[in-house]
């Protein structure tokens, strides 16, 4: 899969779920860093920047939902 073409999948993804805004950056270790924005929460998770297999992209899916359905619960604290 083509970094471009993962980046829109990523970015696709996140806004799928329900938050507001997206933004992507790749860490010094070739990671993306994904930081959501649901009103004025913020969750940054990370995803390998090689995604090796399909359930990469299914537990990535699943921390979403998860971190998402925290936030509108108010039980996640922002990141800083």
């Amino acid at each position: 899969m083509s970094v471009r073409k993962l980046q829109k999948m990523l970015r696709s993804m996140v806004l799928e779920e329900g938050f507001d805004d997206v933004q992507l950056s790749i860490t010094k270790k070739c990671h993306y860093a994904v930081e959501c924005t649901l009103g004025d929460d913020r969750a940054k998770l990370f995803f390998g920047g090689t995604p090796s297999d399909w359930r990469a992209l299914k537990n990535f899916r699943s921390q979403l939902r998860h971190v998402h359905d925290q936030m509108q619960r108010g039980e996640y604290h922002h990141v800083r």
